[in-house]
């Protein structure tokens, strides 16, 4: 028999674009989405009932205002949700997945791209540091970059 795909994501609380609330949001599916990643892990309904009822969703709410990319943002949500229903992301085949698509996603935005590049930079002052860098970005690109 077929089943559903369920979505895990954030996005502004009652999806009110005016929100200034980032919350976790998960969606059963009847097909899996085009977009998005999928990890091949199964589980009941009832499982992910109970793993959410463990968890205080409003401990993973995140003002907008206090978003950022690399400390509070929504992935801690989806790490402490795939460790409730088992799944273990540390699992080679598993976590490359993961990184790819995370490295696509993040390089798919020019911002985050151009305040990395900005970070590296900014700590790494020397001529001989910024040619490193410029010789590692030419050779990986921006996805290798974002990894």
């Amino acid at each position: 028999s077929k089943c559903p795909s369920v979505k895990v994501d954030s996005g502004t609380m009652d999806m009110d674009a005016d929100s200034d609330t980032l919350a976790p949001h998960v969606s059963i599916l009847d097909e899996s989405p085009a977009e998005g990643v999928a990890l091949d892990h199964s589980l009941t309904l009832g499982g992910l009932s109970e793993a959410l009822s463990q968890m205080d969703l409003a401990d993973y709410s995140i003002p907008v205002d206090e978003y950022n990319l690399i400390g509070n943002n929504c992935g801690t949500f989806l790490l402490h949700l795939t460790k409730e229903i088992g799944f273990d992301y540390h699992e080679a085949a598993s976590n490359a997945t993961i990184v790819n698509y995370v490295s696509k996603s993040l390089v798919a935005n020019k911002d985050f791209v151009d305040k990395v590049r900005e970070a590296y930079l900014k700590e790494n002052t020397g001529i001989f540091q910024q040619m490193k860098f410029s010789v590692w970005e030419y050779y990986v690109g921006d996805e290798g970059m974002a990894r």
